[in-house]
C-alpha cells in the first residue's frame, strides 16, 4: 500500500475529528482585538528562514568536503553568512519585543528557570519525535526492505506511548507557566 493510500484512508478520520472538535470546543472567554507588529513577523520570518537555509547550506558544505568538491568553501561561507543574518534578525526580534507594549511572543516568561527547563525538554522531545518519525520508517523500508504498511505499523507503539507522555508533559508545562507568570515582577 503506497503512502498516498494511507493519507486517503486517514481523511475520514480527520474529518470526523474536525466535526467533533467544532461541536465540542467552545470559546470560553470573549476574544480581544490583537495588533500584530509587522516588524515582529518580518524579523521572525527572516530569522527562521535564514536559519533553515543555513542548515541546508551547511549540509551541502559537509557533503562537498567529503566528496572533495571545490565548492565547499563557498557553501561554508554562505552557511555562516545565513546563520549570522538569522541570529541578527532574532536578536532584533527580541529587542523589539522587549520594548513593545503588545509583543508577538512575551519573552519575559523565559526568566523562570523552571519554565526554561520544561521548554528545553519539550524542544528536545520534538527533535527526537521528528527524527524517529523520519528515521524508523526509512530504515525499515530502505534498510530492511519492509513494506510501507509495515514501516508505518512499526511507529504505532511509540506514537501511543508518546500520547500518554504528552498528557503529563502538557500539565507540567502549564503549571510551570502559571508559576512563572506568578513569580514575574
Amino acid at each position: 500500500m503506497p503512502w498516498r493510500w494511507i493519507f486517503v484512508i486517514l481523511l475520514p478520520f480527520l474529518f470526523v475529528s474536525l466535526v467533533c472538535g467544532l461541536k465540542t470546543i467552545h470559546q470560553v472567554t470573549p476574544t480581544e482585538e490583537a495588533h500584530i507588529n509587522p516588524l515582529h513577523v518580518l524579523c521572525l520570518a527572516v530569522g527562521f528562514v535564514c536559519f533553515v537555509f543555513a542548515l541546508d547550506r551547511g549540509g551541502s558544505a559537509v557533503t562537498a568536503v567529503s566528496n572533495g568538491d571545490t565548492s565547499a568553501t563557498t557553501q561554508c561561507v554562505i552557511a555562516v553568512v545565513l546563520l549570522l543574518i538569522a541570529m541578527a534578525a532574532l536578536l532584533v526580534f527580541a529587542w523589539v519585543s522587549h520594548r513593545a507594549f503588545s509583543p508577538l511572543v512575551r519573552l519575559t516568561v523565559l526568566r523562570s528557570v523552571k519554565f526554561r527547563w520544561h521548554l528545553l525538554a519539550y524542544v528536545l522531545l520534538q527533535f527526537v519525535t521528528i527524527g524517529y518519525g523520519y528515521m524508523i520508517p526509512n530504515a525499515s523500508q530502505l534498510g530492511f526492505g519492509a513494506s510501507v504498511l509495515a514501516a508505518g505499523v512499526v511507529l504505532l507503539p511509540g506514537a501511543l506511548l508518546e500520547r500518554l507522555v504528552l498528557r503529563f508533559r502538557d500539565r507540567c508545562l502549564i503549571s510551570s507557566v502559571r508559576s512563572a507568570r506568578c513569580s514575574l515582577p
